[in-house]
């Protein structure tokens, strides 16, 4: 389940998410984080994607003409209003009940596990969901001071967030069976981790 107050503020945040944050600082930031996932990520027209936690649908727009197909989920009815108004396809979803019922060559996981109750949780359906070939990319705020700027703002609002380091994200992908394959610091607030299911012997 996603943290107390999350849906709630995201609900009120919807109508004015995506053209909030690509402007100012916060553009820059998103900016960045957007061309290191496309890198990583590696969409192709072949490609099926699962947007987990799709928000307002910011990445639908370098997801949907790379990808022959993309999925949004989110837990708030009023983003994935707008996420559909992006041309992305929709399910309404707590990400830690996540069960679509088939799989996906690419996940992405981009400013929402922060928001979730249980990360661990969460990560395993993830993974559930990931093509035995497939790709994972987890975009999370880390535990430095920019990261606790970055929760601080949040529940100055009310919201809740968590911060992350690469260990403790390392060992939930493994218990999910996923391997990772590069860490990169993105930002003074977040990083990105790019994982895959182990290679079975």
């Amino acid at each position: 389940m996603s943290e107390p107050g999350v849906q709630e503020h995201f609900t009120r945040a919807a109508d004015r998410y995506v053209a909030r944050a690509g402007r100012g600082l916060l553009g820059w930031l998103r900016r960045r984080e957007r061309a290191v996932l496309a890198g990583l990520l590696a969409p192709g027209p072949e490609d099926s994607v699962l947007d987990a936690g799709c928000g307002a649908g910011y990445d639908a727009g370098w997801l949907l003409p790379r990808a022959r197909e993309v999925i949004g989920v989110d837990v708030s009815a009023a983003m994935l209003a707008e996420a559909e108004r992006r041309g992305e396809s929709v399910t309404l979803m707590d990400l830690a009940e996540l069960d679509l019922g088939r799989r996906f060559d690419k996940v992405l996981c981009a400013g929402a596990l922060e928001f979730c109750e249980s990360p661990a949780r969460v990560i395993g359906r993830l993974a559930a969901h990931l093509e035995p070939h497939g790709r994972l990319l987890l975009l999370v705020p880390s535990r430095t001071l920019g990261g606790r700027v970055y929760r601080a703002y949040h529940r100055s609002h009310g919201v809740p967030v968590r911060l992350f380091d690469s260990d403790q994200l390392d060992a939930w992908l493994r218990q999910a069976g996923l391997e990772v394959r590069v860490v990169v610091d993105v930002t003074p607030i977040s990083f990105v981790v790019c994982a895959e299911p182990r290679a079975r012997v």
